[in-house]
This record gives C-alpha cells, sequence and structure tokens, in this order.
C-alpha cells in the first residue's frame, strides 16, 4: 500500500523536504512510527508499506509531518481509509489512493512554463513601450507649436548656451553644438524683449 502526501511551504509546492509518516489503527495501534517518506517531484512524496502490514480490513488514520521548516498550518497533512461523515468534512492534501502519483505525473506533463524566447518576447514588447511612451512625452505639444523637446532646447539654450550681441539690441543665444540661433531676441534701449523668434528643431 502506498500513501501520498502534498506539501506547501509559503503557498507553493515544498521540495526537499524531509517528511515522516505515522499511521495508527482503530484499535489505537502504531504500525508505522515517523517513517521516512520520499520524494516524487512537484511538492509530493510517498511512502510505501510494504506486504502484507497493511490489512484492507481495518480502519486506520494517517499523519504527514513536512517537519519544522514549514509553518504550522503546512506541516502536517492527514487522512483515513475510512471516509465517513465526519472525515469527509475536512478537506485535506493526503491521499491514499494508489492512482493519485498518476495525476501528480499528468500535472507535471501539463505544465507549460514559459520558454526562453517567449521571455525574451515579453522583455522586448516592455521595453518597446517603454521607448513609445519616452517618445510620446517628448513628443507632447506643451504650448502654441512648441514640444517638450523643443521647449528643453530653447530653454538650454538661453540658460546654458553660448549668446552673442550682447550689449546690442539683438541677442541671439546658440544651440549646444554652436550650429544655429534657438532664440533671436530683439531688445529696446532698456533691455526689454519687444520681439522673438525661436528654433527647437
Amino acid at each position: 500500500m502506498r500513501f501520498f502526501a502534498f506539501f506547501t511551504n509559503g503557498g507553493t509546492p515544498a521540495l526537499l523536504l524531509n517528511p515522516t509518516i505515522d499511521v495508527w489503527d482503530s484499535a489505537g495501534n502504531h504500525p508505522i512510527n515517523a517513517q521516512p517518506m520520499t520524494e516524487i517531484a512537484g511538492g509530493w512524496y510517498q511512502y510505501n508499506w510494504p506486504a502484507p502490514g497493511y490489512d484492507d480490513t481495518v480502519d486506520y488514520v494517517v499523519r504527514a509531518d513536512g517537519g519544522a521548516g514549514l509553518a504550522d498550518f503546512e506541516r502536517y497533512v492527514y487522512s483515513s481509509n475510512d471516509c465517513d461523515s465526519s472525515m469527509a468534512a475536512h478537506v485535506v492534501p493526503l491521499a491514499i489512493e494508489a492512482n493519485v502519483q498518476g495525476h501528480a505525473a499528468a500535472a507535471l506533463t501539463a505544465y507549460d512554463p514559459s520558454t526562453r524566447a517567449e521571455n525574451i518576447a515579453d522583455r522586448d514588447q516592455i521595453l518597446a513601450a517603454v521607448v513609445a511612451i519616452e517618445a510620446s512625452v517628448f513628443a507632447h505639444v506643451v504650448e502654441g507649436a512648441l514640444t517638450f523637446t523643443q521647449y528643453q532646447r530653447i530653454m538650454f539654450a538661453v540658460l546654458a548656451g553660448l549668446s552673442t550681441g550682447g550689449g546690442t539690441n539683438i541677442l541671439r543665444f546658440r544651440d549646444l553644438l554652436n550650429t544655429k540661433n534657438r532664440v533671436n531676441a530683439q531688445v529696446d534701449g532698456t533691455g526689454n524683449r519687444i520681439a522673438i523668434t525661436r528654433d527647437g528643431t
């Protein structure tokens, strides 16, 4: 007779545990006492009760202990081979049916994690979306026909670029590479700006 138990740790399948199993019969005998279980995969563990130990005419209760490393609510799983009305009220992850191993194997076979290529494709989609958002922000028209990028260029020229025309009635503020006038400002005799041309391209 084989017993199967499924353990979780923090809600995910618990791997590399060293669980033990105890079995008592309805007379209070303890035929299986803290015997080690064998890991299958994916959080499943098993114990094979050698013949002729198991008697299908006897009622048994079973408890599997995942170990002190698990939280109290995840450490123990339990069941019985006689699911009467009181036992049926408990939803427990310990299975005694021999076909559970087949179910576990089928679930592992059906598991389809994303491939490296799919992960790369997802990453590229995210990066493309980030680039598109950035482009949208800098292309946004802030005022008039000037975009955010053009505003940045014009402000940089006035605040930190080279300039010519100091002391005259035409002030010119240059771009970063000193290839064009970003701002041409005509001023009156007291320095007030009376006409402006801008080039944010």
